[in-house]
């Protein structure tokens, strides 16, 4: 069986690269044959399982032509589906093909442009209880749940003498350091509510802390932080990673250095298909304050390992699904809480190390890989119904 996984490249290390890396090289190392069409795999790839875009930088050329020229029989796609640059996508699986879909269920319920695209999927992988449980609420099946996972050797709780070295390094010695890291895209992250939640905290509290942001404060489509934190006045509290680049990124022993060097993790996010930085965080032993929805939600009560804050209210997205906007009373008064308690802090950590134990890359490839068995042997029935050969 020729597979094709078309997504962010393996090369970037965003989540979404992330997950693409572990993925295909991970399905390889079992003995598939599996290629990887990534959306920033530019020119000429050393690895011939790479394949190189073509014209468009939405990939819907060089999917045509490399779904013929290999003869591709299953399809894994990891994209935002309800970006209008991915619309050709349904359109362009070919009806003896199986498609692999997995999906982004961040808002209550599943948004209805989503379900339609979703509909047409032989099987839709599903990162969380939260995402599996909309999708199946919605009437939509053949659901698979299977979840991210963590370098768990890497993600590690560092000792304290190390911890302090690498505040000391960032210029962030005898400072409390609270981390954000995500994207600054629009205002999926709710990063405006987190700078109000932590000027309250600062008000509050005269804390000796700091607000590290691990993103780009001033991206285009995004919201400009250094002016907001102006705004606030809280710039000299709030700090960015130098020269963040979210392609280039920093590599997996820089990350679990950065959140080893803070002392909680925080995320005001206004949803959340799985939040594979909230699983780092937890596995390198960092308490998290997270808004109270969606994945998060999952995350932090199942671990014990962090606090959640209830939303203020929610808001109906331009794709009919709610999505909520964290109170940020409650948000300050949380991290309040954990700035106060070292022995909350402490505790929570070992939960959130412990109960990451359980993500490891290895238990999802082979969850991957038992998926990838199974469309493999499957019986060659037609659906008429849904107009393919079905699974």
């Amino acid at each position: 069986m020729n597979i094709l996984f078309f997504g962010a490249s393996s090369n970037i290390t965003s989540a979404f690269g992330k997950i693409a890396y572990n993925v295909v090289t991970g399905l390889r190392a079992k003995g598939f044959n599996i290629y990887e069409l990534g959306l920033q795999n530019r020119g000429l790839q050393r690895e011939k399982w790479r394949l190189p875009l073509i014209a468009s930088p939405y990939g819907e050329d060089a999917f045509d032509y490399y779904v013929k020229k290999l003869d591709i029989d299953c399809i894994i796609t990891l994209v935002d589906n309800w970006m209008p640059q991915f619309s050709w996508i349904p359109k362009s699986i070919i009806k003896d093909k199986t498609w692999v879909c997995h999906t982004i269920v961040n808002t209550v319920p599943v948004p209805p442009k989503l379900a339609t695209i979703y509909r047409e999927a032989d099987v839709l992988v599903a990162p969380s209880k939260f995402s599996e449980k909309q999708l199946l609420d919605y009437g939509l099946k053949k659901v698979v749940r299977i979840p991210h996972g963590v370098n768990l050797d890497t993600f590690r709780p560092f000792p304290e003498k190390k911890k302090s070295e690498l505040k000391k390094k960032a210029g962030y010695k005898g400072k409390f350091v609270f981390l954000y890291v995500g994207t600054n895209k629009g205002f999926q992250k709710g990063i405006s509510e987190l700078l109000y939640a932590f000027k309250l905290f600062l008000v509050n509290s005269k804390a000796n802390a700091i607000l590290h942001l691990h993103c780009n404060p001033t991206a285009s489509d995004g919201i400009n932080l250094e002016l907001m934190a102006q705004r606030l006045g809280i710039a000299d509290k709030v700090f960015y990673t130098e020269g963040f680049n979210r392609d280039a990124g920093f590599n997996e022993k820089q990350m679990a250095e950065l959140y080893n060097m803070a002392d909680v993790f925080v995320t005001a996010s206004r949803g959340e298909s799985f939040c594979l930085p909230v699983l780092e965080a937890m596995s390198c032993g960092i308490p998290v304050v997270a808004t109270d929805c969606t994945a998060l939600t999952e995350l932090v009560q199942e671990s014990g390992a962090g606090l959640l804050a209830k939303p203020a209210c929610r808001w109906v997205t331009p794709l009919i699904a709610d999505k909520v906007i964290v109170d940020e009373l409650e948000f300050a008064e949380c991290l309040g809480r954990l700035y106060n308690s070292l022995e909350m802090r402490k505790e929570m950590g070992e939960k959130g190390r412990k109960y990451a134990l359980q993500f490891s890359w290895k238990r999802s490839i082979d969850a991957w890989a038992e998926l990838m068995k199974r469309i493999e042997n499957r019986p060659l029935v037609v659906d008429y119904a849904h107009g393919r050969l079905g699974i």
